[in-house]
């Protein structure tokens, strides 16, 4: 937000900022920026609000996002249907994972949502579109991009939207 994009992975400016922010935090804790440059300009507005404010908006965002992602894999698993469903749903939403993402401000119930959309696609046969959505992935690319591999090699079609969608 203060146009040092270029410090965006200097291991010292974090530790700075980050003491500056939490006075009393142990100097050996460590919190480095590990995602790609555009996970920090869609984020930047909320570096805007104060801490309260950007804590909740991301929290509705994440919870949305969740609800999204479980809505898609339930309606699309099979396992999902008939009598196990309100048992599926229940598995989803109390998850411990998912509770400590939400507590920890993690961005896991994106990388959620992501997946389940490009199921849901591939489901429809809508493969372009689903290429495009998981090209998402790259933003957090120690996670998704293993699935994404796997689902790019199962349909090659994805490519189709992947390739343009990493250009984003």
């Amino acid at each position: 937000l203060d146009g040092a994009g270029e410090r965006l992975y200097d291991q010292a400016e974090h530790q700075q900022r980050l003491q500056a922010l939490f006075p009393g935090l142990d100097d050996r804790f460590c919190l480095p920026f590990r995602y790609p440059p555009v996970v920090a300009m869609v984020l930047a507005p909320l570096a805007a609000l104060p801490y309260a404010g950007s804590y909740a908006s991301f929290l509705l965002l994440s919870a949305l996002a969740w609800a999204v992602a479980v809505l898609l894999a339930t309606r699309d698993l099979t396992l999902a249907q008939g009598p196990w469903r309100k048992t599926m749903l229940w598995a989803f939403t109390g998850w411990p994972l998912v509770w400590e993402t939400f507590i920890g401000g993690q961005a896991s119930t994106f990388a959620a949502l992501i997946l389940a959309g490009t199921v849901a696609l591939l489901r429809r046969e809508r493969f372009a579109l689903a290429g495009a959505i998981l090209a998402l992935a790259a933003y957090k690319p120690n996670v998704l991009m293993l699935a994404a591999l796997g689902l790019l090699l199962r349909y090659p079609k994805l490519l189709r939207g992947a390739i343009p969608g990493t250009g984003l």
